[in-house]
């Protein structure tokens, strides 16, 4: 059996939703048969302290089961470490990993979670213990291009030794070689698992109100905003029959709380809420409203389509390599009226919508059901 283990900078332990594409990996390839495990190094900003967080763990080295083993580091920095945080989050990956190994054996191969964070331990690591590694990208600041000449290349001797690069999406693989032209890439999207399939309802009923829901961090880059705002402006009767859920936690919250209370919408925040509870929500939906500056790929999205629930979301780099007309909608980033007609004519027209459910889910199955995107990525690691 191929021991897996893989090396991330997240973690739902410590940031509730933020991360669950990891470990939803994770599990996904252990339940394919491979042994899997993780270690991860979570080092944030004082700003970032609150009590819900506090009480997931001290700081220090924590150890979970469940879904899989893994061993972590979380901590807050202080100010002026900020420079000192790469090194430090490879100090730590690195102990993590003699304590891992220490408890369950030295692996067969390394995947590490974005090549600027975990990427750089799981180079030298390889190099020390002659170990293959492969690195999946995520990261929204390498499709940005907002790297420094010296970030580009740590990026690039991390793409240029792996044995392969996962891009999550065809924008992503672009970019990923512009940087690094050696670099083995391949394009394999994020898991969707077959919990999140199962807990579609087919039979719900379109007529009882109008369920629009939005997921993500509460930050400035998701635009919430703009989502807030379209809505305030369809017909009145329309607007009467709508409740927004918004489901996530961030620093817009307070602000986001605000626009919402002018703009005529019953518009719930449902804050932090566990995978499965967001799933449950999501499923409830008529519609998946998402208005993101930039995605790498998505996969709250996919995870929306496999509910067969139909999505209104942006030309933002990820979105408009899987979202097709009979799928949802893409519109220009920050247009809200664009972004307004788009989510009137999906709720103007539920029977085509409703109708659409069970093919909507199917494509969601047939891209990124568990069964196909753990294949692909077992093949990497060959």
């Amino acid at each position: 059996m191929t021991h897996v283990l893989h090396l991330s900078t997240w973690h739902p332990y410590i940031d509730g939703m933020s991360g669950i594409f990891v470990v939803e990996q994770c599990a996904a390839l252990r339940a394919a048969g491979l042994d899997v495990g993780l270690i991860f190094s979570r080092i944030q900003g004082l700003r970032s302290f609150k009590s819900d967080r506090a009480l997931r763990g001290l700081p220090g080295f924590v150890k979970l089961d469940l879904p899989i083993p893994a061993f972590g580091f979380k901590s807050w920095n202080v100010p002026g470490m900020n420079a000192l945080l790469p090194r430090l989050a490879m100090v730590m990956l690195r102990n993590r990993f003699a304590a891992y190994v220490k408890a369950r054996g030295r692996p067969d191969i390394l995947h590490a979670h974005v090549a600027l964070e975990s990427g750089p331990a799981a180079r030298k690591i390889a190099a020390e213990f002659g170990l293959r590694y492969v690195v999946t990208e995520h990261s929204t600041a390498i499709l940005n291009g907002g790297q420094t000449g010296t970030q580009l290349a740590v990026a690039r001797a991390v793409y240029r030794d792996a044995h392969c690069v996962i891009a999550v999406s065809k924008v992503l693989s672009d970019r990923i070689l512009d940087i690094c032209p050696d670099a083995n890439v391949r394009v394999i999207a994020n898991v969707v698992r077959d919990s999140v399939f199962s807990l579609r309802k087919p039979n719900r009923n379109m007529l009882d109100g109008i369920i629009v829901v939005s997921i993500g961090v509460l930050a400035s880059h998701k635009r919430f905003d703009d989502a807030i705002m379209a809505l305030s402006q369809l017909p009145i009767d329309m607007k009467g029959r709508i409740e927004h859920r918004i489901i996530g936690d961030g620093p817009e919250r307070a602000r986001l709380e605000a626009l919402a209370a002018r703009g005529g919408v019953r518009t719930k925040f449902y804050g932090n809420l566990t995978h499965v509870e967001a799933m449950r929500a999501l499923a409830d939906a008529r519609l998946f409203l998402h208005p993101s500056s930039y995605e790498t790929f998505g996969v709250v999205l996919a995870e929306a389509m496999a509910l067969g629930v139909p999505v209104v979301t942006t030309l933002c780099g990820g979105p408009e390599t899987f979202v097709t007309p009979e799928t949802g909608k893409l519109v220009p980033v920050g247009d809200i009226e664009a972004l307004r007609i788009a989510v009137q004519d999906v709720l103007d027209h539920p029977d085509l919508w409703t109708g659409r459910a069970g093919t909507i889910a199917q494509y969601a199955h047939d891209h990124f059901h568990e069964s196909s995107v753990t294949s692909a990525i077992r093949k990497t690691y060959q």
